[in-house]
């Protein structure tokens, strides 16, 4: 729940600057990354891996059912999205979220 209350203000937060600086060219963009194949990703798989009484394959598992391109994301991938993001040709996306997860976020 916690996650979901700060990335709901997050967002707002950015659609909020974004307005408020757009006429100064400053935009704002949240990558809002999925499970990503970093040092966080084992904290992850270590609590699943707890929670569910498996062992780290089977979280593994676990974690990627939930993912319908079935695997995490690569750090290079999250890089790309915000290289992207940066780019000069991008400069009328503003006050929005990419999000990066392999379509996770609807997943229910």
């Amino acid at each position: 729940m916690t996650s979901a209350a700060m990335n709901a203000a997050l967002g707002a937060l950015v659609s909020a600057l974004a307005r408020q600086y757009a006429v100064d060219s400053i935009g704002f963009v949240c990558v809002d990354p999925g499970p990503t194949d970093t040092g966080r990703y084992v904290a992850l798989r270590d609590s699943v891996s707890a929670q569910a009484s498996v062992d780290g394959a089977g979280a593994d598992d676990l974690i990627t059912g939930r993912i319908p391109t079935g695997r995490i994301s690569t750090p290079e991938e999250i890089a790309i999205a915000i290289t992207a993001v940066l780019s000069p040709r991008l400069a009328q996306l503003t006050g929005t979220r990419i999000v990066v997860d392999g379509a996770a976020t609807w997943v229910r």
